[in-house]
């Protein structure tokens, strides 16, 4: 049975377009892992834009199928570049002061966390490898879907 929201410690609520929780989390244990994310080796490639895909579609299919929490953090991971500055060094905003990197959450059984850690990693690093725009098909499914969802544009 899955709950609607589930109050995280200093993380605030989280709601039906998050990651539910299960009810029951006794006896499992909560990992995370950063990946840098590649930006001083080519630092014009739109690495974010890759990983969130229209709308955070990629990023929230990232999540519901590996079961994990999947964020982009550190230098560089907020739209408004004078907020970013403002908040950087505030509680709970410390990963901007980090070079760009995604982080990975996962909490489960002991015996399975790391397992699911490993794969939603692996999942990650595939779209961090840099491709030729007129070989990238995950970057022509995110075009497409983009028109789906914004038809004309």
């Amino acid at each position: 049975i899955l709950i609607l929201f589930q109050r995280q410690p200093s993380r605030g609520w989280r709601g039906k377009g998050a990651m539910a929780q299960p009810a029951n989390t006794a006896g499992k244990i909560r990992k995370s892992i950063k990946i840098p994310i590649p930006v001083d080796k080519y630092p014009q490639y739109n690495f974010v834009g890759r990983l969130l895909g229209p709308r955070g579609s990629t990023l929230k299919q990232m999540q519901r199928e590996t079961g994990t929490w999947i964020r982009i953090r550190g230098r560089g991971s907020m739209r408004n570049k004078q907020e970013e500055a403002r908040i950087r060094g505030m509680p709970g905003n410390e990963h901007l002061n980090e070079p760009l990197h995604v982080h990975i959450e996962a909490q489960q059984e002991p015996g399975v966390v790391d397992a699911v850690l490993e794969v939603a990693k692996s999942t990650v690093q595939t779209l961090l490898v840099p491709v030729e725009e007129s070989k990238d098909t995950h970057k022509k499914e995110q075009l497409r879907q983009l028109a789906q969802v914004w038809p004309g544009r």
